[in-house]
């Protein structure tokens, strides 16, 4: 389980999307290579997709695999 401590987190942090047909996923990790957060969404192919439909779901995604902790 996660906690909700700035300081467990080696910083920088860093996300990676994979970003389908599908689904989109992301993961964030911290400089230990520690998977802190994931996130899952809805389709991601910007050819199928209505752009706001993406953006949206990009930045749900994204925003979910952010620790609470981190975010703004």
């Amino acid at each position: 389980m996660l906690t909700e401590s700035i300081d467990q987190y080696v910083a920088p942090l860093t996300v990676g999307i994979d970003a389908g047909g599908t689904r989109v996923r992301a993961r964030c990790v911290d400089a230990a290579g520690r998977v802190v957060g994931v996130g899952h969404g809805g389709p991601g192919n910007a050819l199928s997709v209505e752009r706001a439909v993406l953006v949206r779901t990009l930045e749900q995604t994204v925003a979910a695999a952010v620790p609470a902790a981190l975010r703004g």
